[in-house]
């Protein structure tokens, strides 16, 4: 079969096209992306140089294209003037800034997600806490806050991570100190609310001569001016735990709350329960405890009015000091005018009593 004139000529051009279009890629590249790089190296040293909160030293940049990103390694973070005597200098591994390549079609710049990773920060609660407040009075008086959180959607970040964060927090005025391990945070913007997600494998929380209590806590919630609901929140304490869901309604900013509703579940081992409350009581003895027990509660409240709660409890294989409680089951009902028992079973291996 033999190839015309043009067919050779259209294979021609398509491929010199091609060859083309990688040879200016790879000549930006290897040319102007380092260029690049330095240029915005420097300019990085150069605004943190300014009268900022913080002066920011990445260690080294990067450029992709496919997805358009800037990666920023081993970032060093400094805080300057005030700000240095309640927060220590932090180190991040990563700072990944990735370009909505969509809205770029629109006309629009947007950042589809700012993600830090394993951020290490450290902090005086107390001092830091001083400082915001001294910041807050010097800058606004006694004016009310005015700021609307429809401002918080126009931002153009779509969403902001964290990663592997390990976080201190002590007072040495209170003597107390937090800390988080591998933890991360989630924030989306969802243009008319935001999406948060929290999730700390291990909080560590010390006062003085105590002894440290540990415990894991993950939440995941919708937050915008006049609602929060709550899909999940769950905290957890070795084999015991506390669920909950919900909804609140009312304008947080200040601070009125018109209505809401939560539903929980706790489920605690009493042995585990003994043995935390006696690390905190040394004087005290306190009984031989064994089963667990779950605990279900409903609360209903309206503003300027007492919370309807409904309580719902089972205990299995109950045994406080060697004394047989057995299997326990009980309804009540707590409004502002009574409380009601409505069901009271206890049952063991001696009967079974009912009120």
């Amino acid at each position: 079969m033999s190839i015309s004139w043009k067919d050779w000529r259209r294979w021609t051009v398509a491929s010199l096209a091609f060859s083309g279009l990688f040879f200016c890629l790879g000549f930006i590249y290897r040319y102007h992306v380092p260029r690049v790089k330095t240029w915005l190296l420097v300019e990085i040293e150069s605004q943190s140089r300014k009268p900022t909160p913080f002066r920011v030293w990445p260690k080294n940049l990067s450029l992709r294209f496919f997805p358009p990103q800037v990666i920023l390694e081993d970032v060093r973070v400094v805080p300057q003037d005030s700000l240095s005597e309640s927060i220590a200098p932090s180190l991040i591994k990563a700072v990944k800034i990735k370009i909505n390549w969509l809205a770029l079609f629109r006309g629009q710049f947007r950042m589809a997600e700012i993600a830090v990773e394993q951020p290490h920060i450290d902090f005086n609660l107390s001092k830091l806490l001083f400082e915001l407040k001294t910041r807050d009075s010097s800058t606004n008086g006694d004016k009310p806050l005015d700021f609307q959180f429809s401002r918080l959607y126009q931002i153009p970040i779509d969403k902001i991570s964290l990663s592997h964060l390990e976080l201190k927090a002590h007072s040495s005025e209170e003597k107390i100190e937090i800390h988080l391990y591998d933890s991360s945070f989630t924030i989306t913007n969802m243009f008319d609310a935001f999406f948060v997600q929290i999730n700390l494998p291990r909080v560590k929380l010390s006062k003085d001569k105590l002894p440290p209590f540990e415990f894991g806590f993950e939440s995941r919630f919708l937050l915008d001016e006049e609602n929060l609901q709550v899909s999940s929140f769950k905290m957890r304490k070795n084999s015991s735990y506390l669920v909950a869901s919900g909804f609140l309604q009312g304008n947080f900013l200040n601070g009125q709350m018109l209505s809401g509703k939560m539903n929980s579940r706790t489920h605690f081992s009493l042995d585990e329960l003994r043995l935390l409350a006696q690390d905190y009581l040394e004087k005290t003895t306190l009984p031989e405890a064994k089963g667990a027990v779950d605990l279900d509660l409903e609360l209903k409240w309206r503003a300027n009015r007492l919370p309807e709660i409904k309580v719902q409890t089972r205990g299995k294989n109950i045994d406080l000091s060697h004394f047989i409680v057995g299997d326990l089951e009980g309804d009540g009902l707590v409004t502002k005018d009574k409380i009601l028992v409505k069901k009271l079973d206890i049952k063991n291996t001696a009967g079974h009593v009912r009120l």
